[in-house]
């Protein structure tokens, strides 16, 4: 079973995915800001991936991503946004994200993120 942390400041969002994950058998913790990831993580959680979104007022996607790659160059993490775009997405990789996927999650695509792992 997987084990993913999901961080998105919008609560709706978060529910959503959250069930979305859990539906396809994922063991799944959930955030509202990027200091309760940065928390869980102190904590020695591990995390097959963190799912966070790239929008999240005082620190984006980017600024996340890189705080946990320093710390943690081998965690997996993708980016989710309601505004992909291809520049977005290479910057994101080039700092380590395995990808940006345009919001909503669907079933779909939430199993096809589980089988890679």
């Amino acid at each position: 079973m997987a084990k993913i942390c999901l961080l998105d400041n919008g609560e709706f969002a978060l529910n959503k995915h959250k069930n979305l994950f859990l539906e396809c058998g994922a063991d799944v913790k959930t955030t509202l800001d990027p200091d309760g990831l940065y928390a869980l993580l102190d904590k020695q959680e591990n995390f097959d991936l963190i799912i966070l979104d790239d929008n999240l007022g005082a620190e984006d996607g980017l600024t996340i991503l890189k705080n946990i790659k320093a710390k943690f160059p081998n965690q997996k993490l993708i980016v989710t946004t309601v505004e992909a775009t291809d520049e977005r997405e290479k910057i994101l990789q080039d700092n380590g994200a395995i990808s940006l996927i345009k919001k909503p999650i669907t079933v779909e695509i939430a199993k096809k993120i589980l089988d890679s792992l």
